[in-house]
């Protein structure tokens, strides 16, 4: 196969991914795990979202709210973190370090109060 040859074709199967994810892999990865009623119902906080690209991710946790609210009061960046891999935190350049515990103190999540998912700098201070 001579070299004009491969680098077209090369070219093409550069060019086809964009085209393959959007058919086969996006329609699937913006519904992960959301049956139809999930997709498709409307959830809170849609009317602040403007119209656009969207995604309904869902996963079906068997146990009451009562056991899985102290986890989720808990999360943030400068609290128990978001129960996601360390090293994709890491790698995002999070210094997030993810609880295995409930911590008592960071059971009272009150309207307004701020839920980082990141550090962010104010006036050359760091804030955690």
């Amino acid at each position: 196969m001579n070299v004009s040859l491969r680098q077209g074709l090369a070219a093409l199967a550069a060019a086809s991914v964009p085209v393959v994810y959007a058919l086969t892999i996006r329609p699937w990865h913006i519904r992960w795990g959301a049956t139809d009623e999930e997709f498709t119902r409307p959830l809170p906080g849609d009317a602040v979202v403007p119209d656009g690209i969207q995604s309904t991710r869902a996963i079906t946790v068997h146990a009451p709210a009562r056991a899985i609210w102290p986890w989720l009061v808990q999360m943030g960046q400068d609290r128990a973190g978001f129960y996601s891999f360390d090293w994709l935190e890491r790698l995002a350049g999070a210094d997030i370090h993810n609880a295995d515990h409930i911590i008592p103190a960071w059971q009272h999540l009150a309207v307004g109060d701020l839920m980082r998912t990141y550090r962010y700098v104010e006036r050359g201070r760091r804030h955690e």
